[in-house]
């Protein structure tokens, strides 16, 4: 799976949902500014937490940031970043934080790997000159090195195909925790169709009945429905649709 397209702020202050209740409230102006915003979500989070708003509002808007993220996340898998259980850039991210040199390099590797993968990948990690040129420069000496090491292992043609081609990637959703990761980031702010409650408003309970019901899975349960948001970076918003005497009821 690429990069999962997300709808815009424009098109979710339309939506018949929570989500469009909740965007319908704020100002226009405001709106426009997030949507011209690298991270819209990341905007309102730090708009709102800045101006005090009531908390509902910052929990939505960091719910939605985190469904950016775990897009980011699935795209990542199908390419060799990761798997739903563990994220190279995370584990990257943590070793240079613990200052682990031998770790840091070993994920770095994992994760130029990972996004050389593609053509938009290769042209962001080694000519934007967002980066310094020094990191630019180690990134192509990592993708040399990882080429170099396939074209001795591979051959030529099977080099060139893995590390100068470009792949539409697809995380192939063979085991239920693909499935299930696929769905809860898709739906995240507005469930399976326009108008329907968002996955972040329900609880871990509604969620095993929604989502066991839709994939036809069988005994989905809540922890396994956890386990997966969790290792997703999935955040929940304020209001929840939980279940009572076996019936899906919005706790007010």
């Amino acid at each position: 799976m690429g990069i999962m397209e997300l709808p815009t702020l424009d098109e979710l202050v339309r939506d018949r949902g929570f989500v469009g209740r909740i965007l319908s409230k704020l100002p226009p102006s405001l709106l426009s500014e997030a949507d011209k915003k690298p991270d819209p979500w990341l905007f309102l989070v730090e708009y709102a937490s800045r101006r005090k708003w009531p908390q509902n509002y910052v929990r939505f808007f960091e719910a939605a940031a985190s469904q950016t993220k775990a897009t980011v996340r699935l795209g990542e898998i199908p390419r060799g970043g990761g798997s739903i259980s563990a994220s190279w850039w995370l584990k990257m991210c943590n070793a240079l934080t613990r200052g682990d040199e031998r770790s840091a390099t070993r994920a770095t590797r994992k994760v130029v790997g990972s996004i050389c993968r593609s053509k938009r990948g290769r042209q962001w990690l080694m000519e934007d000159e967002n980066f310094p040129p020094e990191f630019r420069e180690r990134a192509r000496q990592v993708y040399g090195e990882l080429y170099a090491k396939d074209k001795r292992k591979l051959g030529r043609r099977k080099a060139d195909d893995k590390w100068k081609g470009d792949p539409d990637f697809d995380l192939k959703r063979e085991t239920a925790s693909d499935k299930i990761a696929v769905e809860l980031v898709r739906g995240w702010l507005r469930g399976n169709r326009n108008g329907a409650s968002g996955y972040c408003f329900c609880s871990d309970e509604v969620l095993a009945t929604i989502l066991g019901a839709a994939l036809k899975l069988r005994s989905l349960d809540r922890e396994l429905i956890k386990k997966i948001r969790r290792r997703l970076g999935l955040k929940k918003a304020t209001n929840f649709y939980v279940l009572k005497d076996g019936k899906v009821v919005l706790l007010k």
